[in-house]
Protein backbone atom coordinates (compact mmCIF):
# COMPACT_ATOMS: atom_id res chain seq x y z
CA UNK A 1 0.00 0.00 0.00
CA UNK A 2 1.21 3.22 -0.81
CA UNK A 3 1.18 6.17 1.78
CA UNK A 4 0.27 9.72 1.03
CA UNK A 5 -0.66 12.87 2.68
CA UNK A 6 -4.65 12.43 2.70
CA UNK A 7 -5.96 15.72 1.06
CA UNK A 8 -8.96 15.22 3.76
CA UNK A 9 -6.94 15.35 7.20
CA UNK A 10 -3.56 16.39 6.27
CA UNK A 11 -2.26 13.26 7.73
CA UNK A 12 -0.61 10.47 6.25
CA UNK A 13 -1.80 7.07 5.86
CA UNK A 14 -2.62 4.06 3.85
CA UNK A 15 -4.93 5.22 0.76
CA UNK A 16 -7.25 2.23 1.09
CA UNK A 17 -8.00 3.37 4.65
CA UNK A 18 -11.14 6.35 4.96
CA UNK A 19 -10.34 9.01 7.50
CA UNK A 20 -13.02 10.79 9.49
CA UNK A 21 -13.19 14.13 7.49
CA UNK A 22 -13.67 11.75 4.29
CA UNK A 23 -16.19 9.59 5.64
CA UNK A 24 -18.22 12.79 6.82
CA UNK A 25 -17.76 14.10 2.99
CA UNK A 26 -19.36 10.71 1.63
CA UNK A 27 -22.17 10.68 4.18
CA UNK A 28 -23.45 14.16 3.50
CA UNK A 29 -23.15 13.32 0.01
CA UNK A 30 -25.01 10.38 0.24
CA UNK A 31 -27.82 11.92 2.52
CA UNK A 32 -28.21 14.97 0.20
CA UNK A 33 -28.78 11.80 -2.68
CA UNK A 34 -31.12 10.19 -0.60
CA UNK A 35 -33.27 13.40 -0.62
CA UNK A 36 -33.42 14.06 -4.26
CA UNK A 37 -31.13 17.35 -4.33
CA UNK A 38 -28.95 16.82 -6.32
CA UNK A 39 -26.68 19.36 -8.30
CA UNK A 40 -28.04 20.62 -11.58
CA UNK A 41 -25.47 20.56 -14.26
CA UNK A 42 -25.60 24.05 -16.54
CA UNK A 43 -23.06 23.60 -19.74
CA UNK A 44 -21.82 27.33 -19.83
CA UNK A 45 -22.39 27.51 -23.84
CA UNK A 46 -24.93 25.97 -26.34
CA UNK A 47 -24.54 22.35 -27.73
CA UNK A 48 -23.37 23.43 -31.31
CA UNK A 49 -21.42 20.14 -32.93
CA UNK A 50 -23.64 17.05 -33.33
CA UNK A 51 -26.89 19.09 -33.05
CA UNK A 52 -28.28 17.62 -36.42
CA UNK A 53 -31.96 17.40 -36.67
CA UNK A 54 -33.40 14.13 -36.72
CA UNK A 55 -30.15 12.70 -35.17
CA UNK A 56 -30.34 9.00 -33.26
CA UNK A 57 -32.38 9.66 -30.35
CA UNK A 58 -33.36 13.07 -31.46
CA UNK A 59 -37.43 13.81 -31.06
CA UNK A 60 -38.53 17.59 -32.75
CA UNK A 61 -41.16 18.26 -29.69
CA UNK A 62 -44.02 20.12 -30.95
CA UNK A 63 -45.83 21.16 -27.70
CA UNK A 64 -44.31 21.49 -24.64
CA UNK A 65 -46.67 21.15 -21.83
CA UNK A 66 -45.20 21.83 -17.77
CA UNK A 67 -48.10 20.90 -15.26
CA UNK A 68 -47.64 21.89 -11.12
CA UNK A 69 -48.41 18.54 -9.18
CA UNK A 70 -48.26 17.86 -5.54
CA UNK A 71 -46.72 14.35 -4.58
CA UNK A 72 -47.04 12.58 -1.13
CA UNK A 73 -43.83 11.43 -0.04
CA UNK A 74 -44.80 9.23 3.17
CA UNK A 75 -47.80 11.62 4.22
CA UNK A 76 -45.33 15.12 3.21
CA UNK A 77 -46.69 16.85 0.14
CA UNK A 78 -44.16 18.24 -1.86
CA UNK A 79 -44.28 20.30 -5.16
CA UNK A 80 -43.72 18.63 -8.38
CA UNK A 81 -42.95 19.90 -12.34
CA UNK A 82 -44.48 17.50 -14.59
CA UNK A 83 -43.24 17.70 -18.12
CA UNK A 84 -44.56 16.32 -21.02
CA UNK A 85 -45.80 17.21 -24.99
CA UNK A 86 -46.66 15.70 -28.34
CA UNK A 87 -44.10 15.36 -30.66
CA UNK A 88 -44.19 17.06 -34.50
CA UNK A 89 -46.34 14.55 -35.79
CA UNK A 90 -48.69 14.45 -32.77
CA UNK A 91 -47.62 11.50 -30.51
CA UNK A 92 -47.19 12.36 -26.99
CA UNK A 93 -44.15 11.95 -25.05
CA UNK A 94 -43.53 10.53 -21.59
CA UNK A 95 -44.22 12.15 -18.51
CA UNK A 96 -41.37 13.33 -16.55
CA UNK A 97 -41.98 14.11 -13.26
CA UNK A 98 -39.84 16.23 -11.03
CA UNK A 99 -40.60 16.80 -7.15
CA UNK A 100 -38.60 18.78 -4.96
CA UNK A 101 -38.22 21.15 -2.26
CA UNK A 102 -39.59 24.94 -3.08
CA UNK A 103 -35.60 25.93 -3.66
CA UNK A 104 -35.06 22.91 -6.17
CA UNK A 105 -38.42 24.23 -8.08
CA UNK A 106 -37.30 27.74 -8.31
CA UNK A 107 -33.80 26.35 -9.16
CA UNK A 108 -35.57 23.99 -11.92
CA UNK A 109 -37.53 27.22 -13.34
CA UNK A 110 -34.34 29.87 -13.24
CA UNK A 111 -32.36 27.01 -14.85
CA UNK A 112 -34.58 26.29 -17.88
CA UNK A 113 -34.54 30.56 -18.23
CA UNK A 114 -30.94 31.22 -18.06
CA UNK A 115 -30.76 28.20 -20.38
CA UNK A 116 -33.15 29.58 -23.25
CA UNK A 117 -32.00 32.94 -22.86
CA UNK A 118 -28.72 31.73 -23.50
CA UNK A 119 -29.73 29.62 -26.66
CA UNK A 120 -31.60 33.08 -27.84
CA UNK A 121 -28.43 34.82 -27.67
CA UNK A 122 -26.55 32.57 -29.19
CA UNK A 123 -29.00 32.19 -32.03
CA UNK A 124 -29.09 35.89 -32.65
CA UNK A 125 -25.00 35.87 -33.03
CA UNK A 126 -25.12 32.77 -35.44
CA UNK A 127 -27.73 34.95 -37.55
CA UNK A 128 -25.38 38.18 -37.22
CA UNK A 129 -27.10 40.16 -35.18
CA UNK A 130 -26.18 42.13 -32.42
Amino acid sequence: MVKAGCKFCLRVHSRSAMCDPARRVLDALVEQGMQFNMPTVEFPEPVRDGMKLGGPGDTLMRQLVVAAALIDINGVYVPALVFTGRTDDGSPLPRWVMPGDDDAIDSAVKLVADVANMAKRAAAKARGES
